[in-house]
């Protein structure tokens, strides 16, 4: 046999054998564990965007303004002043990882935060969701036994709810290292988590846009959204009928895509 041939056959093998070891699902494990921590480190450290803030709440700064370790401790009239002082500085959005779900121990502080909220009016809040795992039986007599599993959110206080933005789940897999996170919580009805809302309001500038370029699509589609006014559109509600858009007509993307592309060809002809 040629040695060509023989390297021929060996790189096919080769080739065969990583692709089978690739779609199983120890192949899954050793790529997360092994190969997206090499390149990472072969990346190094990316600078984090200028745009983008983390306010942290961390021990030193309990130990620096004398307060609990425990976050929910934290009298809110001091979130509310964060609130204030970041609207005073400008910011476009606020996303709170807390959970504002039970009154706190003086109500002039909850009502504080309501009226910082509704100040700024860009509010996004977390909030927690609950695991239910319960049985029942089918056939009673036989006693065959099925389990129905599925999660849901805790409401927000009332006064907290009326006054944000947005609130949605932000739940990340128990794992010593989280290589991936949900868009959309299957086990909690398919519901948006808090990077799929943070994206829709930050796109929101454009929405008026994408609804006039969907129109030339599929006016069927543009017509049943809602239109844009900055005190009723319910983003919850936005993003489900988004996500049921493009779930249920896959190629609408691609559609979309051509004529953009169809638009700009005009728009730099018409130059």
């Amino acid at each position: 046999m040629a040695i060509w041939l023989k390297h021929l056959y060996l790189g096919v093998f080769i080739g065969l054998l990583g692709v089978m070891v690739y779609i199983s699902p120890a192949g899954l494990w050793l790529e997360e564990k092994y190969g997206l921590y090499w390149l990472f480190h072969l990346r190094g450290a990316v600078t984090a965007p200028e745009k983008v803030m983390v306010v942290a709440i961390d021990q030193y700064s309990a130990t620096q303004l004398d307060l609990p370790l425990t976050p929910r401790l934290w009298p809110r009239n001091l979130h509310a002043q964060l609130i204030d002082r970041l609207t005073q500085a400008g910011a476009r959005m606020v996303v709170f990882d807390l959970i504002f779900d039970k009154p706190s121990d003086i109500i002039a502080h909850d009502e504080q935060l309501v009226a910082s909220m509704e100040a700024a009016g860009n509010i996004v809040l977390v909030e927690r969701l609950v695991h239910d795992d319960s049985a029942f039986y089918g056939d009673l007599q036989e006693r065959n036994e099925h389990r129905v599993t599925k999660e849901g959110p805790i409401q927000l206080l009332p006064a907290v709810a009326n006054a944000i933005k947005a609130h949605a789940p932000f739940p990340l897999p128990k794992s010593a290292r989280v290589d991936h996170y949900w868009v959309f919580k299957a086990d909690a009805g398919d519901i948006p988590t808090i990077p799929s809302v943070v994206f829709q309001l930050v796109t929101m500038p454009l929405y008026d846009d994408f609804v006039r370029l969907l129109h030339k699509v599929n006016p069927a589609y543009a017509e049943a959204l809602p239109v844009q006014e900055e005190t009723t559109i319910d983003i919850e509600d936005l993003i489900f009928s988004l996500h049921d858009l493009f779930s249920h007509d896959p190629q609408i993307a691609a559609r979309l895509q051509a004529e953009l592309n169809r638009d700009s060809v005009l728009n730099s002809t018409d130059k």
